[in-house]
């Protein structure tokens, strides 16, 4: 039997009589896990906590319940599969965050059937759109000066975030302009949990930049009058 290539998985098809059938075998439970993972990265309202790719959060109760298996047999099926490196299990008191290693293997997106040549394409694009971008010495220190700020780990080679920080320095945003924003907006979200996500280059460098920056001036100005 020939076990290279790849077939795609339709979600639906667990709710049809096939998946009814209880215990399920070991084959199908390896499925039901890498089919259950995120197609996208999303935060999960639940825990306000981010699911990548590849990952879905759920419980051993649950598995036990989905599988008709004992929790038991559950944990031992886990383990075997987080030994052999097909998985990897991040725990805690409420739940489980399961990560299908190489997931890229086993859901490539449409028209990308190829991984390497998908990696290969996105390496050509990367390296057409940094020759476009117009302020790159710009761009870099901001994205550093961020992360230093943030103790983040942004890229700053990524077209999403260039895209914004090009759209505010042609807007006339100043290098200044962009470190007031980063700090004044660190200061007032990295404690608060339900903001500190927000802590990134799409959120302080979009549409909303000028806002920021103005209440960064106001938090400045009332911070000297205060020392005055």
């Amino acid at each position: 039997m020939n076990y290279s290539g790849w077939l795609r998985f339709y979600r639906k098809q667990w709710g049809n009589w096939v998946s009814e059938d209880k215990p399920f075998c070991k084959g199908y439970a390896w499925t039901y896990l890498y089919s259950e993972a995120n197609w996208v990265n999303e935060i999960w309202a639940k825990e306000n906590i981010e699911i990548k790719r590849g990952q879905f959060p759920t419980s051993v109760n649950k598995l036990s319940q989905d599988w008709g298996w004992s929790r038991g047999k559950v944990n031992t099926f886990l383990t075997r599969l987080k030994n052999d490196r097909m998985i990897d299990i991040e725990k805690t008191t409420r739940y489980i965050v399961v990560t299908i290693i190489n997931y890229e293997l086993y859901q490539l997106k449409e028209g990308e059937p190829d991984i390497n040549l998908t990696q290969k394409r996105h390496k050509t694009e990367h390296t057409i759109r940094s020759k476009e971008v117009k302020n790159l010495k710009e761009v870099r220190y901001i994205v550093e000066f961020l992360n230093s700020t943030l103790n983040s780990s942004f890229r700053w080679q990524t077209e999403k975030t260039q895209k914004f920080i090009e759209a505010r320095l042609n807007e006339k945003f100043l290098l200044n302009d962009f470190e007031l924003v980063i700090v004044d907006r660190a200061r007032e979200w990295r404690d608060d949990k339900g903001m500190k996500r927000f802590l990134r280059p799409e959120t302080l460098f979009g549409t909303k930049m000028e806002g920021y920056l103005q209440e960064a001036k106001n938090n400045k100005k009332q911070s000297k009058e205060q020392i005055a």
